[in-house]
């Protein structure tokens, strides 16, 4: 019998401290996962301290 796989969804949160979500997904990144970002990233702010919030599709 054969697993079928099925897709994980985590969303990743946090208003006040950009850079962890940052963190967390450039280490999910290194991992090989699927990362969903934001369609644009908060205005003025660099594109990798700006990520507020994340989708991370996992297939378990």
């Amino acid at each position: 019998m054969t697993r079928q796989m099925r897709p994980f969804v985590l969303t990743l949160t946090c208003d006040d401290r950009a850079g962890i979500v940052a963190t967390v997904t450039s280490r999910l990144l290194d991992l090989g996962t699927n990362i969903q970002m934001p369609a644009t990233p908060p205005t003025g702010r660099n594109m990798a301290d700006g990520i507020t919030r994340v989708t991370v599709r996992l297939l378990t």
